[in-house]
């Protein structure tokens, strides 16, 4: 069975509405219809505007692999990699995501533009854990961007994991450039997901954004 490679049937039949009512509103025979829906015919921009504007829904939903999530950040970023923990519900977004993502990694919204040509303000940035039992197979991580507890700290930030030595230590560098050698970490996320803010819709409250 053919995989239907963009959303216009599900969102259709979502909506309850027929192949010839879907044609009706665009003036066009229904065979086009089906011929959009089965990928015979291009989804061009052109196409996605019009059936975006006849189903009620972004063109972004119509395309194939993205799902609207809401999520809720655990953190703020700021300039130099430092991480404000916040309370979840008070920083609810909603943007598409691939359903494969992993919605149970901490993310992150950034608040400026410290870290352009990267990252910029309104960006979430998706973290996953690796257990302390398995960085000594992360090797793979040197270089990259990383999330990070130091020992004995409830202070979190954001850097890049340089080397891992054989005590278990690890040596790092904050986004501000500072290195730190032979540092025992508590626990270490890596960035495994990246949303641009023209994607994201923000929730908070004008109490709290303020």
């Amino acid at each position: 069975m053919r995989t239907s490679p963009n959303k216009i049937a599900e969102i259709r039949k979502r909506k309850k509405i027929t192949q010839q009512q879907l044609a009706d509103k665009l003036g066009v025979h229904w065979v086009t219809v089906s011929k959009l829906e089965r990928g015979v015919m291009q989804l061009t921009s052109g196409w996605l505007e019009r059936l975006a504007e006849a189903l009620d829904v972004s063109e972004l939903e119509l395309w194939g692999g993205f799902t609207l999530k809401d999520i809720y950040a655990n953190g703020l970023v700021f300039s130099g990699g430092r991480v404000e923990p916040v309370a979840p519900e008070d920083h609810h977004y909603s943007t598409y995501l691939s359903p494969l993502g992993d919605m149970s990694s901490k993310w992150l919204h950034v608040e400026d533009d410290s870290f352009l040509p990267f990252f910029g303000a309104g960006d979430l940035l998706q973290f996953s854990i690796i257990p302390v039992d398995d960085i000594e197979k992360g090797d793979v991580l040197n270089g990259r961007l990383c999330m990070y507890a130091l020992d004995g700290s409830d202070e979190v930030n954001i850097g890049t994991m340089e080397r891992r030595h054989e005590d278990g230590t690890i040596d790092l560098r904050s986004l501000n450039g500072r290195q730190m050698k032979n540092a025992v970490v508590r626990v270490i996320w890596y960035l495994s997901g990246y949303q641009p803010n023209w994607g994201v819709v923000s929730h908070i409250p004008e109490d709290i954004a303020d």
